[in-house]
């Protein structure tokens, strides 16, 4: 997965030239105010583009979905509110780039509703490791109670992709124009992705891994349950 680059977007910063006097253009403190909150949305915009790459950094270091994932949000969660704060701050200065403001804002949803989205499946992937112990150590009722609590994890995480993709349709990315690292498209096929790596994970290994403890716990013979190996997470916004 290639690491983000930050292009910081151009801004127009209006110099204030001269000394202070009684017939001082009127003017001056609006277009000072105008710089300040440009400045605001800047750093607002260069701390999601941090949060982004924090969030690909925990992606690169999980490596299949078949080991148990240590999934850090702590970084992420600070860059977003570090955006939020500056975005606050640029409100109280005027009114004047609402859009940027509210596309920035429609980001940080998005990214929380990824992050819980993400948070559930990794919780739901480490419940059913947790279950697969119990299993080889016949603990049969256990196992079933983790693959159960396994299950209802990935669901809850595909309930979160439905609540991200509805962040992402209410952005509007035009506002993003002057940088190439918030993009529609690139976090679209993310979601896309994910939510085909959690539809995979109900459909196969969670259901099979359920009824073969169901079918043990009532004395008929378990198949072994298939490995998910061939699933990276690495795919998963490349």
């Amino acid at each position: 997965m290639n690491r983000r680059q930050y292009l910081v977007a151009a801004s127009a910063v209006v110099p204030l030239a001269g000394c202070t006097s009684d017939n001082e253009d009127p003017s001056s403190d609006g277009n000072t105010s105008t710089s300040d909150q440009t400045e605001l949305l800047e750093s607002a915009q260069e701390e999601l583009v941090n949060a982004l790459d924090a969030f690909e950094a925990e992606l690169d270091d999980i490596d299949e979905v078949d080991s148990r994932i240590s999934f850090q949000d702590e970084t992420i969660q600070a860059h977003l509110d570090q955006a939020e704060s500056y975005l606050d701050d640029a409100e109280e200065e005027g009114a004047d780039q609402e859009d940027w403001i509210e596309a920035m804002r429609g980001v940080v949803s998005l990214m929380r509703s990824f992050i819980d989205a993400f948070g559930s499946f990794a919780d739901g992937l480490d419940e059913f490791q947790t279950g697969a112990t119990y299993l080889e150590n016949e603990r049969y009722s256990d196992a079933e109670l983790s693959f159960v609590e396994a299950n209802d994890l990935i669901n809850q995480s595909s309930d979160e992709l439905v609540v991200a993709q509805e962040n992402l349709d209410e952005i509007d990315f035009s506002e993003f124009s002057d940088s190439s690292e918030i993009d529609r498209i690139e976090m679209e096929t993310q979601l896309e992705e994910f939510s085909a790596l959690n539809t995979a994970v109900l459909n196969s290994d969670l259901i099979g891994l359920y009824h073969g403890v169901e079918g043990r716990s009532r004395g008929n013979r378990f198949c072994p349950w298939k490995s998910i190996s061939s699933t990276s997470l690495s795919s998963v916004g490349t």
